[in-house]
């Protein structure tokens, strides 16, 4: 029997809370954990119902794909290194799973792809995250948001209050969103942080008068994008046609709202 091949079975490794919590509602359950380096592994977590399970993945290091009965957990330094990335080298979500991809394919043996985290990834689990790591920057629920920074102001702008202020503005004409998407079944993570409320924005657009500002008017409504009747024939799939944003000269951003009607 020298020749002979043995499969060895790793045993599942279990995880369970570091503070010593002892409870008699405890259970363990088995979740698939992509580690820091994007490898997928089957632990068994121990919880209990003194608290929500993504409640003791968080205590863990791990952060859940689903708020309840999570069957998928990320590693936080894993999400940590991607969101440093998305800072500063502007990393996409497909590229960032591609590089990991590419990196455990060349593990011999190792046949677990990346596809699942990065179908996960590109839902709202990164989104959730790092506006996670917003609050917790922010001491949100702690303080009173008057009494510190949210990271809406420029610091250079503030710290000169009776200096001129130079602004720039333009629109993005590729950041649309079409009617099939539907609508969210939450608020906005930063509501309206920068973003202006739209309601106010459609109603000046609806009241808006052209005949007020004569020549100057006129003179919007020669772009293509400005033409009421084009945007609507060729857009008529978008509920938003872009953004317009305006930032300081410092390039910190100020201010937002959607358009609904092209450049009009």
């Amino acid at each position: 029997m020298g020749n002979m091949f043995c499969k060895m079975v790793t045993p599942v490794r279990l995880l369970k809370r570091f503070d010593g919590h002892e409870c008699q509602s405890g259970y363990t359950r088995h979740i698939t954990v992509v580690d820091y380096k994007g490898f997928e592994n089957v632990v068994s977590v121990q919880f209990c119902y003194c608290e929500s399970e993504p409640e003791t993945l968080l205590r863990l290091n791990l952060w859940t794909c689903s708020p309840k009965k999570p069957k998928l957990a990320v590693s936080i330094d894993l999400l940590k290194y991607f969101r440093a990335l998305c800072l500063e080298k502007h990393l996409s979500t497909e590229g960032f799973c591609h590089a990991l991809e590419n990196r455990i394919l060349r593990v011999p043996g190792y046949t677990a792809g990346v596809k699942s985290l990065s179908r996960v990834l590109l839902q709202e689990v990164v989104e959730a995250y790092r506006h996670h790591v917003y609050k917790l920057q922010h001491l949100h629920g702690l303080v009173s948001s008057d009494d510190i920074d949210t990271g809406t102001l420029c610091p250079a702008c503030e710290g000169n209050p009776e200096g001129m202020r130079t602004y720039c503005l333009d629109a993005n004409f590729g950041l649309v969103r079409r009617i099939l998407s539907g609508s969210k079944s939450c608020d906005p993570h930063h509501k309206q942080s920068f973003f202006l409320n739209q309601n106010e924005v459609d109603s000046f657009v609806d009241t808006y008068d052209e005949n007020k500002y004569g020549s100057a008017s006129k003179n919007c409504n020669d772009f293509q994008a400005g033409s009421i009747i084009r945007s609507k024939s060729k857009s008529s799939k978008l509920a938003i046609k872009g953004v317009f944003g305006v930032c300081c000269k410092h390039e910190f951003p100020t201010m937002f709202f959607d358009l609904k009607h092209g450049e009009r």
